[in-house]
């Protein structure tokens, strides 16, 4: 063989292995991207600041829980809380209050408290809470979202929580809504709309419990996908 002669190495690795490489890739990607998201909830959750507010509720649960009783019923309760839980994780947010037929979540941006709202409806639009009640039965979720400032505090308990005015606007919000529907505030409409990904229903001006005048809002747009 002559000095100036090429050699060439052949190593045969299985197509399987950078596929894996690339899903592996993505998969760090993601969780880097949500463990962010959540520092910044973090963040949120210990200074004075704006924050996304998500409320939700059963609605017609009491009939429910005359008509199965207390286990049966937390049976229920259990499926659609997996159901929140996941999207909310999904779009780095945080529930902090249960109140057993309903919750309070909140978000570092409007957007992501609308992701999750939407998901949520789709999800339970699937009837992935249909294994337990017939769909006529299934008592639905109507969803409040709202975005302000909030003061950050502890619970008895240690845990995190936020109180204000901000965040019994965005409860009363969510009890103008029919189960099905998720409503949200004028503030939140006016940053999540010019993005395009977001189509809202007409505004309407309601009166909302404990609040003077009138408060526009809108009804999120989702389809079951």
């Amino acid at each position: 063989m002559s000095l100036g002669a090429r050699t060439s190495i052949r190593i045969d690795i299985p197509v399987r292995r950078p596929v894996q490489r690339s899903r592996d890739d993505e998969r760090l990607v993601d969780a880097l991207i949500q463990l962010d998201a959540r520092a910044r909830v973090d963040r949120v959750l210990g200074s004075n600041r704006d924050v996304a507010l998500m409320f939700g509720d059963l609605e017609r649960f009491t009939p429910l829980l005359e008509r199965l009783g207390d286990s049966a019923a937390a049976e229920v309760v259990a499926a659609y809380e997996r159901i929140i839980d996941r999207a909310v994780r999904a779009h780095a947010g945080r529930c902090l209050k249960s109140t057993g037929d309903g919750f309070m979540a909140v978000f570092a941006e409007p957007t992501s408290a609308l992701r999750g709202a939407r998901d949520i409806q789709r999800a339970l639009s699937c009837d992935d809470a249909g294994t337990l009640l017939s769909n006529d039965l299934l008592p639905r979720l109507r969803l409040g979202v709202h975005s302000g400032a909030v003061v950050p505090v502890r619970a008895a308990n240690g845990a995190p929580d936020v109180v204000g005015r901000n965040v019994v606007l965005a409860a009363r919000i969510m009890d103008a809504a029919r189960g099905g529907q998720i409503l949200v505030s004028s503030a939140v409409r006016s940053i999540a709309e010019p993005l395009g990904e977001f189509r809202f229903h007409r505004d309407r001006n309601l009166s909302l419990k404990g609040f003077s005048g009138r408060h526009r809002v809108a009804e999120l747009a989702w389809c079951a996908s």
